[in-house]
């Protein structure tokens, strides 16, 4: 695909990867409560802000990881969301069917012959620009995500992965894996992780 590695089964992606790729999207992270002016005279609310080693509109970093498991040495399969502030991985408990749900739509969408090792979706959680940006807050979003995924294909591909973006998501979905509202925090963007297939050349 355009030249790209997508993820594929010959030897799994590691904890040590997943630990790599968190870190080059959510490293150097310092939560802080903050006040911010709006311009006209008055104040925002109080917000937890972030700070990341990518930029993004107005340094909101309203972007979160979760992650979908299927095959990972060292990590159970299963659905986790990445806690920045202590650089871990939190389980999440979800039914069967839905994480099989959200990876199967992954791979419909690549068109891939079967799930993805690791499938990262990207939320966003609004309130953190909303309150600044508001009429333009989505589009920045966006914007971010673009970001993100730039920054996951290049650190994939220097721990020798393949990656993929996915362009679909289900927010209905995600809503019943996290337990969050979907105007407060929901799905903007997926990304498809693992060890690239071999390729066989001739010639």
């Amino acid at each position: 695909m355009d030249g790209r590695d997508e993820p594929g089964h010959d030897g799994d992606a590691s904890h040590r990867n997943i630990s790599a790729i968190c870190s080059a999207a959510n490293a150097g992270v310092m939560r802080r409560i903050y006040t911010g002016g709006s311009g006209d005279g008055s104040f925002g609310p109080d917000i937890d802000y972030t700070t990341r080693p990518y930029p993004s509109a107005g340094s909101a970093y309203e972007l979160e990881l979760y992650l979908a498991v299927t095959h990972c040495d060292g990590l159970a399969q299963g659905f986790y969301h990445y806690d920045a502030d202590r650089h871990a991985l939190v389980p999440i408990e979800v039914r069967a069917q839905a994480l099989e749900a959200m990876i199967g739509a992954a791979s419909y969408a690549m068109d891939a012959p079967g799930p993805p090792q690791i499938l990262l979706t990207i939320a966003a959680r609004f309130n953190r620009i909303a309150w600044k940006y508001s009429g333009i807050a989505y589009s920045l979003i966006l914007r971010d995500v673009g970001v993100l995924l730039q920054t996951l294909y290049l650190t994939a591909a220097d721990l020798g992965l393949g990656g993929c973006a996915v362009g679909t998501s289900n927010i209905d979905l995600f809503a019943k894996m996290t337990g969050l509202e979907f105007h407060v925090e929901g799905p903007v963007g997926q990304f498809a992780l693992g060890r690239p297939s071999a390729i066989e050349t001739s010639g």
